[in-house]
Parts: C-alpha cells; structure tokens; sequence
C-alpha cells in the first residue's frame, strides 16, 4: 500500500507558539508529535484522515487524540481528574 504523506511546511522541530510563556499562569502543550515526525505530516493515520484542508484538523482525528491531550493537561496544571 502506498503511504500518503503531507510536507511539514516548517522543516521538522516547530517550536511553541510564542504567545504561551507570556500568560500569566498559562500552561501550554504542544501535540506536534502526534501530527508530524521529522520533516512530514501523515495525512491519514490509522484510516482516519488527519487534515480538513492546509490548516485544520479533521473532527474525527482530533477526538482520536483526546485522551492524550487530557493527560497532558492533567500533568502541565497538576490537576487530578
């Protein structure tokens, strides 16, 4: 089977937005490596098709990454659930 891949505009290691360290209290939590490994993106993976267009997420691949991102929420503020 052929393997699809989409171009990382950004050449690989994206930091995080610039924005974050600024706010006060803030937290952020970068899920890049859930979309892209080293200088490519999957445009599917696992079936499920990851990109709506050039900058959106599908509804489906962002609720595959939900519980990820819940975790990582969870450790950035110390929260429990």
């Amino acid at each position: 089977m052929e393997r699809w891949t989409r171009p990382n505009a950004r050449g690989g290691a994206q930091p995080s937005p610039s924005w974050v360290p600024t706010l006060r209290g803030s937290a952020g939590s970068c899920l890049k490596d859930r979309l892209c490994r080293d200088s490519t993106c999957d445009a599917v993976v696992g079936n499920v098709l990851v990109y709506l267009d050039d900058n959106h997420l599908t509804w489906v691949y962002v609720k595959t990454m939900a519980t990820d991102l819940e975790q990582r929420i969870l450790a950035a503020t110390k929260w429990s659930r």
